[in-house]
């Protein structure tokens, strides 16, 4: 495997590691990828929105509205832009998700609430 291959694998395992706690489901798609340094992953927010998306070289993507698909059969009808490139995985979910938001808002309260208390 390359470095780049082995970073961009990292990326997305320390993707699901750090927001699962904050969505339904968040693992690898099982959709065999041939392009070089890609990888798919299905997505189900809190809202039970699905999606698969893609992790390359140039950040995420989204290709289909629903999971192990690898475009929407009707790109006019989605309800998000597949042409948008994400830089991090956080905005894509801030993005799409008020429920993520509002997850990882009252994470980051408790936590500060505890520093201020020690």
């Amino acid at each position: 495997m390359s470095s780049i291959t082995e970073v961009i694998r990292e990326i997305g395992d320390y993707s699901i590691t750090d927001n699962s706690q904050f969505l339904s489901y968040f693992a690898y798609s099982p959709i065999k990828c041939d392009i070089p340094n890609t990888y798919y992953f299905n997505v189900t927010t809190l809202e039970d929105d699905k999606f698969t998306l893609q992790l390359d070289i140039s950040g995420w993507s989204i290709l289909s509205e629903v999971h192990d698909k690898l475009s929407c059969d009707n790109q006019r009808s989605c309800k998000l832009d597949h042409s948008k490139k994400y830089e991090d995985i956080l905005s894509f979910f801030t993005e799409i998700s008020e429920l993520f938001r509002d997850k990882r808002m009252e994470l980051l309260c408790n936590k500060l609430i505890k520093v201020q208390e020690e």
